[in-house]
C-alpha cells in the first residue's frame, strides 16, 4: 500500500489540485488555497467556524486588547482609533525627546548620564519596534488575517490540544507580564516620593510648580512604552508558539496517515480508502507549505 501510494503521490498530487497561490497578491493577501478557503470535503476536517477548535488567534487576544487599548494595533483604520493612537504615540515621543535633552545636557557628567541612559535605552527599543511595526503594517495586518485561513483548523478534534496548550502558555506569559509592568509603574510613581526627588526621570529644568504636570506627563508616557513594549515581545513569542503548534499537528496528522496505511495493507484493495489517504497527504503538503509561508513572511 505504501509503495502504492509512493507512486501515486506524483500523479494525483498536482499543482491545480491545490490551487495554491503566492503569499501575496495584487489584494495582498488571499488564501492559500481555493479549496481550503471554500471548505470542500477533504481528508481531515475542516470547521470555518472554529468549533470546537482552538483558533490561532486566541493565542494573542491578549495581546491585542492590551495593544488595542492604546491604539498601537494596526489592524484598525477608524479616525478615532487613529487619533487615540496619535494621542498616545505623543507621548511616547515626548520622553523620548526630553530623555535626549537630558543626555546632551549631562554628556560630561557620567553619573547622571548612566542614569537616564539605562532608562532610554529601552524606551528607544519600544521606540524602534513600534516604528517597524507602523512601517510593516500591511504585513502585519495580511498575516494576521492569513492566521485565519481553515487550513490552519484542517485536523481531527483530538490533536486540539497543541493549539490548546500554546494558547494556554501564551495567555499566562502576557498576563504574568501585564502585571509585572503595572507594578513596575506603581514603583516608578511612589519612589520619587520616597527618595524626595522632583521627577521620576531627570529633566534639564526648572520647571518650579510645572513639576507636576511633568511628573504625570512622565508616568504616563513610561507606562504606555512599557505597555506596549512587552506586549510586542509576548506577541512574538505567541506567534512563534503557533508555527511551533501548527508543525506539531502536521506531524501527527502524517502518523494518522501512516497508521491508516498500514491497516488498509491488511484489508482487501480499496479505492475509497485509498482516496481518502490521498486526500490527507495533499492536505498535509498544503499544510506544510502553509507554514512554511507563515515563518517567512518579512
Amino acid at each position: 500500500m505504501c509503495l502504492a501510494l509512493t507512486s501515486h503521490i506524483k500523479k494525483r498530487i498536482t499543482a491545480s489540485d491545490c490551487s495554491c497561490h503566492d503569499l501575496f497578491g495584487n489584494n495582498g493577501f488571499v488564501p492559500f488555497c481555493e479549496k481550503a478557503s471554500m471548505g470542500h470535503k477533504i481528508g481531515f476536517p475542516i470547521r470555518l467556524n472554529g468549533a470546537a477548535k482552538t483558533l490561532n488567534s486566541d493565542a494573542f487576544k491578549t495581546q491585542q486588547a492590551m495593544m488595542t487599548a492604546t491604539g498601537a494595533w494596526p489592524d484598525h483604520s477608524s479616525i478615532t482609533y487613529n487619533i487615540k493612537a496619535l494621542f498616545f504615540h505623543a507621548f511616547t515621543i515626548g520622553l523620548f525627546v526630553t530623555m535626549s535633552m537630558q543626555v546632551i545636557f549631562n554628556l560630561n557628567d557620567f553619573t547622571n548620564l548612566s542614569e537616564i541612559l539605562y532608562i532610554m535605552v529601552t524606551v528607544t527599543g519600544y521606540v524602534v519596534k513600534q516604528c517597524a511595526l507602523t512601517y510593516k503594517r500591511n504585513v502585519f495586518v495580511n498575516l494576521i488575517q492569513f492566521l485565519k485561513d481553515p487550513l490552519f483548523l484542517s485536523y481531527p478534534d483530538e490533536l486540539d490540544h497543541y493549539m490548546f496548550e500554546t494558547v494556554k502558555k501564551s495567555t499566562l506569559i502576557a498576563n504574568v507580564y501585564r502585571f509585572s509592568i503595572a507594578f513596575c509603574i506603581v514603583l516608578f510613581t511612589v519612589y520619587p516620593i520616597l527618595e524626595n526627588k522632583p521627577l521620576p526621570f531627570p529633566f534639564p529644568y526648572d520647571l518650579g510648580n510645572y513639576r507636576y504636570f511633568m511628573y504625570a506627563f512622565q508616568i504616563i508616557s513610561v507606562g504606555v512604552c512599557a505597555w506596549n513594549n512587552c506586549t510586542i515581545d509576548t506577541l512574538t513569542t505567541s506567534l512563534m508558539g503557533i508555527a511551533a503548534a501548527q508543525l506539531d499537528i502536521l506531524y501527527e496528522k502524517l502518523i494518522v496517515i501512516r497508521k491508516e496505511s498500514q491497516e488498509n495493507d491488511d484489508v482487501p484493495y480499496c479505492e475509497k480508502s485509498e482516496e481518502d489517504i490521498l486526500l490527507k497527504l495533499r492536505q498535509c503538503v498544503e499544510h506544510h507549505n502553509a507554514i512554511i509561508q507563515l515563518v517567512n513572511i518579512q
